[in-house]
């Protein structure tokens, strides 16, 4: 699934960005009226991200069933050598 600017919730309503560990939801930020592109990195124990409908301003744990979600894949090994 997409999330496009066009289809973001009405007045009142936000997307939010949670990471998920170990059934723990975090909140990684809400998505405001005028989204853009924005860089982050998860750390451990996070292995998946979900997006959820909340109130305007947000929630400390999700409300509702996640709009969408999808698994983060683990971070392959560092193999590089720095003799």
């Amino acid at each position: 699934r997409v999330l496009f600017r066009s289809v973001l919730p009405g007045a009142g309503a936000t997307y939010q960005l949670w990471g998920l560990a170990d059934r723990q939801a975090v909140s990684l930020g809400v998505l405001g009226p005028t989204p853009g592109i924005v860089a982050f990195q998860v750390e451990d124990p996070m292995t998946a991200l979900a997006i959820t409908s909340e109130a305007q301003g947000g929630a400390d744990q999700p409300t509702s069933a996640p709009l969408v979600s999808g698994a983060l894949r683990p971070r392959a090994a560092d193999t590089t050598s720095t003799s």
